[in-house]
């Protein structure tokens, strides 16, 4: 049951009463105390640099494209992000090299699978980073596979 009326900081222990707040801060309050940093801004040096073969990682950049997903585990939202890779590893994902999820670089083109994330490179990736790859951002699943069959049956029907 709470009691009504102001605490006093004399009924408490000298740093506990120190830490007392008469109620929460206003918002003009809250930024003054607790100023919201800024992201830094994203850099693009390492990608000019050149790699060995036998380098673990990727390079890449992640940029914010505004666009707000929720983790279907958790619930949890956050902004979706396109990936950016070097025109090497592009071409790599492209011709098999490369996972086109997890950026991990195989031996040999087009793995039955990914051995680090599980995806089915064998089966889907050559029309995966046909519809997800522009140029060296990959967009993700921007667009439904059947708008992806339309435009392809158009652009084929140019051709003919």
């Amino acid at each position: 049951m709470a009691r009504k009326g102001k605490l006093k900081p004399d009924q408490f222990a000298p740093k506990i009463a120190e830490g007392l707040t008469e109620g929460p801060l206003t918002p003009a309050d809250a930024r003054r105390e607790f100023p919201a940093s800024k992201p830094p801004a994203p850099s693009y040096e390492h990608m000019t640099r050149v790699f060995s073969r036998s380098e673990p990682y990727a390079v890449m950049v992640l940029e914010s494209n505004g666009v707000p997903i929720q983790e279907p585990n958790t619930g949890r939202w956050m902004e979706d992000v396109d990936v950016i890779v070097t025109e090497e590893e592009a071409l790599q994902i492209k011709a098999g090299y490369r996972c086109l999820k997890c950026k991990e670089p195989f031996e040999t083109a087009f793995p039955a699978s990914c051995a680090v994330c599980g995806y089915d490179v064998a089966d889907r990736q050559i029309v995966d980073a046909a519809m997800e790859l522009q140029g060296t951002r990959h967009v993700g699943p921007s667009k439904p596979l059947s708008e992806y069959m339309l435009e392809l049956e158009a652009r084929n029907g140019r051709h003919n």
